[in-house]
Order: C-alpha cells, then sequence, then structure tokens
C-alpha cells in the first residue's frame, strides 16, 4: 500500500494530557493509511512521567514516528520564539528526510511554522485552528491588553490569524459557531469551506460505566479537569452549595491535576465542609473507573467570544460515560447540542436561582434518561471514527 506521508505539528505534548485525549487517539488510527511523523513540544516535567508509558503506546505502530522538542517557559514571549525556530528548524530537517505530501498543524504557533514550511517546499498545509487562540489569550488574561507589548502580540496575531486563514489549503475548526463566524462575520476567502471537526472521544476507552451496572454511586457530582481561567471553580462550589442545601451528605469528586489547596482554600471560604469535597489525580487510563462511580457531571466555562470556537473534551467523555452534564450556554455548539440532543441541562447564568433550577431539571432529567440514552449522543456527535473519517477525508482531499 502507497502510504501519503504527513508530518504533524503540535504545541501541545504527547506526554500532557490533551495529547493522550486529542492527539494520539486520532493519529493512531490515521496511520492505518497513513505514515506519520509527529513533532511536538514536550514539557520536562511530563516527559519524565510519561515517555515511556507513550513509547510504549507507540512502539508496536511502525506507521508513527515521534520526535520533540523541549518546550520554552522562560522568559515569557521569547521563550515561545525559541521554541518556533526550534520546530521550523526540526520541521525542515523532517521535511528533507522524508519528502512529506502534507503538513497538519494543531492550533496557531505550528501553523505558523508549517506555512513557512510548505511555502517553501511546495507542499499542502492544514490550518486546525482549535479556537481563537489570539482571544483566547486575551480574553483569559494572559496577554492583558493594559500592556503595550502584548497589545502589539494580539495585533499580530490576530492579523497573522487572517493570513493562515487565506493560507491554508483546509482550515479545521471544532464548533459550527466558529465556522459561522470565519464565512459570515469575518467573510474571508478560503480555499475550501472549514471543516468541523469537535473533539471526539475514544469510545472504547471510556465504556466501563455501561459494562459494570452495579457499579456503586459514590459521588453526587463530578468535575474532570484543570481549573482556573477558564473554568470557573468559584461558580461550581456556588452551586455545590446549593446542591447541598438539598442533599446535605452529598460528596463533590474533582478529578485534576491542580494543587488541592486551591480548590480547599475556596471551598472553606464558601463554609462548605471539606469532608464533603474529594480531590484526586488520575493517569487517562484510570479516569474510567472513578466517572463510573458518580451520578452527574458539572463544569461551567467562562462565556467569551474565543470560547464560541471551543469543544470541550472533557463533554464527549462524560457522556460517553453514560453521566448526564450540568454545564453553561453560549460556550461553543453547547445551545444547539443542549436543546437537540440528549445530555442533561444548560444554565443560563451564574446564580443561585439559575443553579437551583438547574437542581430541579436534573433531577427531573435522570428519572427519564438512561446511562445508554446519553451515551448514544456520544456515539451521533463525538465519536473518535467519525472524526478519523473527517481527517481522512481532508488527506484524500489534499492528496497529490
Amino acid at each position: 500500500m502507497q502510504y501519503r506521508k504527513i508530518l504533524y505539528i503540535s504545541y501541545d505534548g504527547l506526554t500532557d494530557s490533551l495529547g493522550q485525549s486529542q492527539i494520539l487517539p486520532y493519529l493512531t488510527n490515521l496511520s492505518s493509511t497513513n505514515f506519520i511523523v509527529i513533532l511536538s513540544a514536550e514539557k520536562k516535567q511530563n516527559l519524565i512521567r510519561r515517555k515511556c508509558f507513550i513509547q510504549s503506546k507507540l512502539k508496536k505502530n511502525t506507521n508513527i514516528v515521534w520526535k520533540y522538542i523541549s518546550y520554552t517557559k522562560k522568559p515569557p514571549i521569547f521563550s515561545t520564539l525559541i521554541d518556533m525556530l526550534k520546530l521550523f528548524l526540526y520541521a525542515a530537517f523532517l521535511q528533507i528526510k522524508y519528502r512529506f505530501d502534507i503538513v497538519h498543524c494543531r492550533s496557531y504557533i505550528p501553523s505558523t511554522v508549517g506555512d513557512k514550511i510548505a511555502k517553501i517546499f511546495n507542499t499542502k498545509w492544514i490550518f486546525d485552528m482549535r479556537g481563537f487562540w489570539a482571544d483566547e489569550r486575551v480574553e483569559g488574561n494572559l496577554w492583558p491588553q493594559n500592556k503595550f507589548l502584548y497589545q502589539l502580540i494580539y495585533t499580530y496575531f490576530k492579523k497573522k490569524e487572517e493570513y493562515l486563514l487565506k493560507s491554508a489549503d483546509v482550515v479545521v475548526v471544532l464548533t459550527h459557531e466558529a465556522k459561522n463566524i470565519i464565512v459570515h462575520s469575518w467573510n474571508i476567502p478560503l480555499k475550501h469551506q472549514p471543516f468541523v471537526i469537535p473533539c471526539c472521544v475514544d469510545l472504547e476507552h471510556f465504556s466501563n460505566s455501561l459494562k459494570n451496572k452495579n457499579t456503586l454511586k459514590i459521588y453526587d457530582l463530578v468535575y474532570l479537569g484543570s481549573v482556573g481561567t477558564w473554568y470557573l471553580l468559584d461558580e461550581m462550589l456556588d452551586f455545590f452549595l446549593c446542591y447541598l442545601k438539598k442533599f446535605p451528605y452529598a460528596k463533590f469528586l474533582f478529578i485534576t491535576v491542580e494543587n488541592q489547596s486551591i480548590i480547599l482554600e475556596k471551598a472553606i471560604h464558601k463554609n462548605i465542609n471539606p469532608n464533603s469535597l474529594v480531590i484526586t489525580s488520575a493517569e487517562r487510563d484510570d479516569i474510567p473507573q472513578l466517572l463510573e462511580q458518580c451520578k452527574i457531571a458539572v463544569f461551567f466555562i467562562k462565556p467569551s467570544f474565543s470560547k464560541k470556537g471551543s469543544s470541550a473534551t472533557k463533554l464527549a467523555e462524560l457522556l460517553a460515560m453514560g453521566l448526564p452534564v450540568i454545564t453553561n450556554s453560549d460556550v461553543g455548539d453547547h445551545d444547539f447540542i443542549f436543546s437537540h440532543y440528549i445530555c442533561g441541562v444548560l444554565i443560563d447564568n451564574f446564580n443561585e436561582k439559575e443553579y437551583n433550577k438547574a437542581i430541579d431539571k436534573i433531577t427531573a432529567f435522570m428519572l427519564n434518561t438512561t446511562e445508554i440514552d446519553l451515551r448514544t449522543t456520544a456515539e451521533q456527535l463525538f465519536n473518535l471514527k467519525s472524526g478519523v473519517e473527517k481527517y481522512l477525508s481532508i488527506y484524500n482531499l489534499l492528496k497529490p
């Protein structure tokens, strides 16, 4: 079989949690008909913890080669420029060695590199946006606009964003909202209509709850993932306070890599008994076993312009486990998804009245909904196989 040769550039590491959930599963499946070289930026601590694990995952797959640079954290701004140079030099070396047919770039930093590689070596390239990155940096206060240097950086990347959208042979976005903004609001001329591929889930990995019907539900609520910047810890704890008034013995499980003290200090400040919280970290292989012990999943995201382009990986994983979800509107495609599919409850505001209404709704929802119903939604919207098929159709579109 004649395999296409793909260079996949990511500024997220394979040893990051996101790399294990949103990069490796796709590429492992895509490698059945493509030869793929992954070029990633790996953080030192994650590499120490998980390098052997990732290598063991790839060991038997001769169609995937993993190369990486060391992620540079400091100094701010200059570290990113250093990493861009390292990625470009390594990508150019790999291009000369393998003569790739397609350069697949995950987000803006890799796309800035991939665009140059594509121009120099006359190959096709994919701008896999993953959301409106420059706006995320500003709205998350990572690029404070009261500082002139960050104003310049934001202006530069917004111009670069438009250039990359025009330059790319194919653009991939996570949500239909993002596609509408690019095509209709911005009216940017693209070579092809953007492909919409949300964050998908490996249904075989996230399936334990449906196999073990008799698992005891220890936790009333669960939150999965990091907290801060976009995920609203204060609001989720306020929701839990309302939940405790109706269910005084409820337990809230946090599965997160965050320092426990961050969550506990906020909880104590809100007069939440620390004994009602369980905070733990978990490797990806252990997460399904924890989720199967939970009744309801909760996550609140700061609504903003940039979040219209976001697709929460956790939504797909939670639904795949048969968990009803309480989250907020005005983020990505949430409004459409929750109004047309069986998911759970969407709130419109962060206040006690809205929280109490959501608790009543989710209680009624669970009386009429099964785990199978929720998993069916995951299968319809977030099936990894469907995502892989879309990427294959893109590769076919760009084949030499």
